[in-house]
């Protein structure tokens, strides 16, 4: 990166052991670069590069580039220059270093470093190399469990977030070789040996998570019963529960205003029990379920002298 204020240069230098040519990588060095010149003096920023989508055109950029911006409450502008016009002052620090590297013999990586730092004497070039970047790792680490945890549920566009970031975390994952991918690839039969304890864990949650929800819990009536100082009801839940169809003698417009005119012409504050359960049968009919015989006998007493509804006794 070419910085045209200054004339400072910033090299970063990866390879294939250690990063890869995805948007990540590219982006992890632009914001490292900028952090540095934003974290000296804030002002306004304007990027000039070409369109190459995998490098600087595509969302992982764009959204790296709007964070920093909110961090730091500055403009960045990212420019993109016409195709066949994208010659810029990098390449002159691209040929600069290329001249320095003739006739050099490389033997580690960490050479390259070394020798873009001589390759402008007066004004020495600023690099660096990958091996221990891992802020792409870290923010979008922070993304996943700020969708997770910013609201009480996860909505489909926070999914959709997730699934992103999941997957952008599994590429830096084995650019970075976090997980020592050297020993990964020589053995194989281990790394399928943690597969297997992974999904054996992963059963055993999801056989934990079925069995609680399937407990046998009291029912709302029951709990309703027990708040309220009486015995709750002791016979055994019944496959089909004793059931009331209410049938509105009004016009109502959807199964709602059928709910809601139960719940003003029939309510249970004064009772020892409360519907079991209850669900639309039509547009217009309801049907509600009890415990037992003796409640839904009651329920079909209170609509007497209401001209709004009707209860019958259905069969089951």
């Amino acid at each position: 990166m070419f910085n045209l204020a200054t004339k400072d240069v910033h090299c970063y230098w990866f390879d294939e052991h250690n990063a890869g040519l995805v948007a990540s990588v590219f982006v992890s060095c632009v914001i490292d670069c900028l952090r540095k010149i934003l974290s000296e003096k804030t002002l306004p920023i304007i990027l000039c590069s070409d369109g190459c989508t995998s490098q600087n055109r595509n969302v992982v950029s764009a959204n790296a580039l709007l964070d920093l911006a909110m961090e730091y409450n500055v403009v960045i502008t990212q420019k993109f220059l016409q195709k066949g016009y994208t010659q810029i002052e990098c390449d002159s620090s691209h040929s600069a270093i290329e001249c320095r590297l003739k006739n050099k013999d490389i033997y580690l990586p960490s050479q390259y470093a070394t020798i873009s730092k001589e390759a402008r004497p007066k004004q020495p070039f600023m690099a660096k190399g990958l091996d221990t970047f891992l802020h792409a790792l870290n923010k979008l680490a922070s993304c996943i469990n700020t969708a997770v945890n910013e609201g009480k549920n996860v909505t489909a566009a926070n999914k959709r977030l997730i699934s992103l970031a999941a997957k952008e975390i599994h590429k830096a994952g084995h650019i970075f070789g976090l997980l020592n991918p050297a020993s990964i690839r020589s053995s194989p039969a281990s790394n399928s040996e943690l597969k297997e304890k992974i999904l054996a864990c992963l059963r055993e949650e999801i056989a934990g998570v079925k069995n609680l929800v399937t407990a046998n819990k009291p029912t709302y009536a029951q709990a309703a019963a027990v708040a309220r100082g009486a015995s709750a009801p002791t016979e055994p839940p019944s496959v089909s529960k004793p059931a009331i169809i209410i049938t509105p003698a009004v016009e109502v417009k959807s199964r709602q205003d059928a709910v809601e005119l139960f719940k003003k012409n029939i309510n249970y504050r004064a009772s020892n029990y409360a519907p079991a359960g209850s669900q639309p049968v039509s547009n217009s009919k309801l049907r509600v379920e009890f415990d037992n015989e003796t409640q839904l006998k009651d329920t079909l007493t209170r609509p007497q002298g209401k001209s709004e509804l009707k209860a019958d006794q259905c069969g089951n």
